[in-house]
């Protein structure tokens, strides 16, 4: 994808630094010949190895995904892919990441359970983009009418930070991945996308809402535009034209998720986010 520039960068929280936690996010761009795979992963806080789960899901996605997508012969121009056919596939595919994690818990000598991790993986090809998650954080992207849309609906269970991992046991039951597993096609033309976990959610999505009527609150699951505009219309393209380097970007991307704005600055919870941007020559 020679006309996209990618920055994308993971940091501790405001919280996890105070009590000297390692971060427990992982994030990742692989640029293949023909696609790219762009991958987000959240590692469960009460989970002593979660770092390391969610760095070994990160590789893990992009070996699998990367391998499916060469043998379906997604990246070729002419490939016609069905909705239906991608969930199949993207749920086996994140089952073989979990069996891989499984390895790596006998290796380590620890529980499964302690590389609990959520995984946002999307596959950017010449005319759309696939993606597939388990678990909670954000995808949103811009089409050329300047309209953000979610590309996803966080899964948030019943109880504050609880969502479902890829190392939870729902594997064998065809209804629990159908529930947990979301996967879609995003057609439209686009300028840019994101990706990101739940840390900087407050920062980049309008998220919960309270209906006068109920008291209940409701996910608007909607990304901000003067957060992202800002940085996809000026930002990054005068960082690109001052000649920055994908590693000076995504120095300046870390510095930012860290300490540029308020929101982000104060965010007790480790913070991931990819932001992919078509630069026009």
């Amino acid at each position: 994808m020679k006309d996209w520039k990618y920055l994308y960068a993971s940091v501790q929280g405001k919280g996890h630094i105070e009590e000297n936690i390692p971060c427990q996010d992982f994030c990742e761009v692989f640029q293949h010949t023909h696609y790219t795979v762009c991958i987000v992963s959240d590692g469960a806080g009460s989970c002593e190895k979660s770092d390391i789960g969610s760095n070994k899901a990160t590789l893990f996605a992009n070996i699998h995904f990367s391998k499916l997508i060469e043998e379906k012969k997604w990246h070729k121009p002419s490939a016609k892919i069905k909705p239906r056919d991608w969930n199949k596939v993207s749920v086996k595919a994140l089952k073989e990441i979990r069996n891989e994690l499984e390895r790596v818990s006998i290796a380590e000598g620890c529980e499964l359970k302690s590389l609990s991790c959520t995984l946002i993986i999307a596959i950017q090809l010449k005319e759309k983009i696939l993606i597939t998650h388990i678990g909670d954080g954000r995808a949103g992207y811009c089409n050329n009418k300047d309209e953000w849309k979610a590309m996803m609906k966080p899964y948030k269970g019943g109880y504050s930070n609880e969502t479902v991992f890829i190392t939870s046991n729902i594997w064998d039951d065809e209804k629990l991945t159908s529930k947990y597993i979301e996967s879609r096609i995003i057609n439209e033309k686009i300028k840019a996308y994101c990706l990101l976990t739940d840390g900087c959610e407050n920062a980049s999505f309008e998220c919960y809402k309270v209906k006068e009527e109920s008291s209940i609150p409701e996910d608007l699951n909607k990304p901000f535009k003067d957060f992202f505009h800002e940085n996809i219309n000026t930002n990054i393209p005068n960082l690109i034209k001052a000649g920055k380097t994908p590693s000076e970007l995504n120095t300046i991307w870390e510095s930012f998720l860290r300490n540029g704005n308020d929101t982000l600055k104060n965010e007790s919870d480790d913070k991931s986010m990819i932001l992919a941007v078509k630069i026009s020559a």
